[in-house]
């Protein structure tokens, strides 16, 4: 292997080395009893989903490190010795498990946007096709983003080039030429595959359409979290009050009911308005200490408080 083909697989070792998996949003016992919404399972399923995504990137990273160490000791692209067979081997799973994530992808999309699709076989060009009709904007920008990333040159070579040499030669490094008869009658050579490129350019591809796939997987998993965050978990809390008091029944509440925060204190406070509330808001008729902050977490997560002014 020359020098420079070294430094090349290094740089390939150490962008393997900075993968992370998708972060896993959960939620709590609690939460899973008490908001059973539509809201809820769009954020289970996007878990359940992202749990197989993480599975299979481990399976994918250990396919490729091993896919670059068999790499690094190829003389030639079309040699035939068995640790040409090996990085062909590796290589193969590697770009099976990326067209697989690709899938996982576009089943995540479709759980979380509500495409009503059938998941059975669901390809990312099904989702694009959904969502380039649809009246959310937001979901025709993706669309449109996608489609033009799919149709590039990185994740053609993966998911044509790469995945047609496996599936139409059995190995893009293999010797072997198919004969075929012509539309014309003629017997002539299969010859799409005869010259092979460089593992260097496989693998540099693989890489860069991974990392592609790995932010477009983190933003729709950022959507789920806003989902679970704004709609379906439950939160501890506590109202401050003019006086200094801190009120609360105790109750896990859900966080949609954030915007009926007046009707959550004429339930939490029972009790008539003290002297001193009375003088610092000025009002004698004052029937309960008046509230001046709402103040909540989620449940279980004490040190994320978020404090809410209330109007007057």
């Amino acid at each position: 292997m020359k020098g420079g083909d070294q430094k090349y697989y290094q740089l390939m070792l150490k962008k393997i080395n900075k993968f992370t998996l998708i972060q896993e949003h959960r939620l709590y016992k609690e939460e899973q009893i008490l908001m059973m919404s539509p809201d809820l399972f769009i954020v289970r399923n996007g878990l359940n989903w992202v749990i197989r995504v993480n599975k299979l990137i481990r399976h994918y990273e250990y396919c490729l490190i091993n896919a670059i160490e068999f790499a690094q000791e190829i003389k030639i692209p079309i040699e035939e010795t068995d640790n040409r067979d090996s990085y062909s081997f590796h290589l193969e799973n590697a770009v099976y498990r990326q067209l697989v994530l690709w899938d996982m992808y576009a089943k995540l999309l479709n759980e979380t946007y509500a495409l009503g699709l059938k998941r059975d076989e669901l390809s990312i060009w099904d989702v694009i096709r959904s969502m380039r009709s649809s009246r959310e904007p937001y979901q025709r920008r993706l669309a449109k983003e996608l489609k033009k990333y799919c149709n590039g040159a990185f994740h053609q070579y993966v998911r044509n080039y790469l995945r047609n040499t496996f599936a139409h030669n059995g190995d893009p490094h293999g010797k072997l030429i198919f004969h075929y008869y012509g539309d014309n009658g003629m017997l002539q050579p299969d010859d799409g595959f005869i010259l092979p490129d460089h593992p260097i350019k496989e693998l540099r591809y693989l890489i860069i359409d991974f990392i592609k796939l790995h932010r477009f997987l983190n933003k729709i998993n950022q959507q789920i979290k806003k989902i679970m965050l704004e709609k379906t978990i439950l939160i501890e809390y506590h109202f401050e009050t003019l006086c200094g008091r801190e009120i609360t029944d105790g109750r896990h509440i859900p966080i949609t009911i954030l915007q009926e925060l007046h009707e959550i204190w004429e339930i939490s406070d029972t009790d008539e308005a003290c002297e001193e509330c009375r003088l610092l808001a000025n009002n004698h008729s004052l029937k309960y200490c008046k509230p001046v902050k709402f103040v909540y977490h989620r449940i279980n997560e004490p040190e994320g408080t978020i404090s809410i002014t209330m109007k007057s």
